[in-house]
């Protein structure tokens, strides 16, 4: 997959001049030049023209033309650095090892960022509110404008280089398991947790065993928003708390006048007023520590695990003041319905 990004030293000029301006690489018009299996450069059709007018051979080799002072990271990426990166509108960047061999690399052309969090996504509830539309079909694999409510979620983080997503599953299980499959059509890691019995919004974090990060995104699947997950994040380690829950405006409008008294006395009224709550929002994270508070196959919903962080004041809170809807009642998919197709 990576093979459409680079080109090697000692190609002729003329065939990496194809490659960038191939349909694979239009957006970013660059590739990563290898020679011994390493990354020593980059080139771009703007390296190209230059070389050119500085006289190197139009015949001759890329190594000619490449641009050695390249931007990359070692290992891992520093997501303070990948945000400058992206605001002086650079698209790719390889992450390499310390011999300069290739170990991933950020296409910002496709991609939003490249977050170091796994994901788990709850997708083992009945989904009984919707009646008779979940007989036969989990709720997250409703179709929301022709598509499952379950691969928006999952398309919306790979957006933000995600690539490790864990899907708790129970109810009709196989037809999630069947569709999104190992990830592996999209480029992702996907793997299961299954649930024996239900275990509630949180119970299946006590099935984890092995990720790669240490901090969980936590998604209800049957929640669509906009959600800047960057900012998130960024909120998160900012704020130097182990569990962050996202929280999004609720209005509550009451048809009557609400009056002020004092004892027999009136003393004003409000006419209808709308009263604004923040309401939990189904999305979290998590740092990995949590973990162990979660009761083993047990029953265990979120609202539980963030009672024990408010007990410990290990909690905050992320206001999201986008677009946002939990899929629970019918009505709420002509919503997300009509927000998808705008979108598009």
């Amino acid at each position: 997959m990576l093979n459409q990004y680079i080109v090697e030293s000692s190609d002729k000029i003329l065939n990496a001049l194809k490659k960038i301006n191939s349909k694979d690489n239009a957006k970013t018009k660059t590739l990563l030049v290898s020679e011994d299996n390493r990354i020593i450069g980059t080139i771009t059709d703007g390296d190209i023209r230059r070389g050119i007018l500085n006289g190197s051979d139009i015949s001759g080799p890329v190594k000619t033309f490449i641009n050695k002072n390249f931007k990359f990271f070692e290992n891992q990426v520093d997501l303070d650095k990948l945000i400058d990166f992206r605001l002086s509108n650079l698209k790719l960047i390889p992450i390499l090892d310390k011999q300069r061999k290739i170990i991933d690399l950020i296409d910002l052309s496709k991609i939003i960022t490249k977050l170091p969090l796994t994901a788990v996504i709850m997708a083992g509830g009945l989904g009984s509110r919707l009646g008779s539309l979940t007989k036969n079909i989990p709720k997250p694999m409703l179709k929301v404008a022709g598509k499952p409510m379950l691969e928006y979620n999952i398309d919306k983080l790979i957006k933000y280089g995600i690539k490790e997503v864990i899907i708790s599953v129970n109810y009709l299980k196989d037809q999630i398991i069947k569709y999104f499959g190992d990830g592996s059509e999209k480029g992702i890691s996907i793997s299961y947790l299954e649930e024996k019995k239900p275990l509630g919004t949180a119970g299946s974090l006590s099935l984890l065993k092995e990720f790669s990060n240490d901090t969980i995104l936590l998604v209800n699947s049957d929640i669509l928003s906009d959600i800047n997950f960057e900012n998130f994040y960024l909120h998160h380690n900012l704020n130097k708390v182990s569990m962050t829950v996202l929280t999004t405006e609720y209005s509550s409008n009451i048809p009557y006048a609400v009056l002020e008294t004092e004892k027999e006395k009136v003393i004003g009224f409000n006419e209808k007023p709308s009263l604004k709550f923040n309401i939990n929002g189904g999305i979290y994270l998590i740092d990995k520590k949590v973990l162990s508070l979660i009761p083993k196959d047990s029953f265990f919903d979120s609202t539980d695990l963030m009672t024990k962080m408010l007990e410990r004041k290990d909690l905050n809170h992320f206001t999201h003041t986008g677009f946002w809807t939990d899929i629970g009642k019918k009505e709420d998919f002509e919503r997300a319905d009509i927000y998808v197709k705008n979108k598009k």
